[in-house]
């Protein structure tokens, strides 16, 4: 079984584990519950409203980040992959963003920038910090609560520190 990953992937990972010892697991799933209502609460006045758009050189799924993005109240303008070389046959669904594109070039995403009005980025892409806006590094195998506010607390940083300090350059 695939480590569980994000709000939802941790709850059916829990629910999996109680069906399979026949033990209930309600507690720890409100444990879970109170857990990230916590973090959704603390973050969620910092980031609603963002619009924000990710771009990943390589398919990869980010239905966990998308999911905690809406709960933060953050706009999602779009999805982005490149190719990378990649032999992945399919691309993973965002869940619930504007617009998902496929195939992308770095270039593309910097030509489209302008018009596009994105606040933040969240990219592994070095080349797009020539943008203007704010960014945050590739989040990936961010695990259960606590990788939830790790990345929560990213997405806040990127959204609080000036722009234009150093910091950008190790996001």
């Amino acid at each position: 079984a695939s480590a569980p990953i994000g709000y939802g992937g941790t709850c059916a990972w829990i629910t999996a584990l109680g069906k399979e010892f026949g033990k209930d697991v309600s507690a720890a799933l409100n444990k879970l519950e109170m857990g990230y209502a916590s973090i959704v609460s603390r973050y969620r006045p910092i980031l609603e409203g963002v619009d924000v758009a990710m771009y990943y050189r390589a398919p990869r799924d980010v239905r966990w980040l998308c999911d905690l993005m809406n709960d933060l109240g953050m706009n999602i303008v779009y999805v982005a992959f490149g190719s990378n070389g990649s032999k992945r046959k399919s691309i993973p669904k965002a869940g619930c963003c504007n617009e998902m594109r496929i195939d992308c070039t770095e270039q593309s995403i910097m030509d489209s920038f302008s018009k596009d009005r994105v606040s933040l980025i969240v990219t592994d892409s070095e080349s797009l910090k020539v943008l203007d806006c704010r960014f945050c590094g590739p989040m990936d195998g961010f695990l259960g609560i606590r990788g939830l506010e790790s990345a929560a607390s990213a997405l806040s940083d990127a959204m609080v520190l000036n722009k234009t300090e150093e910091w950008r350059r190790d996001a």
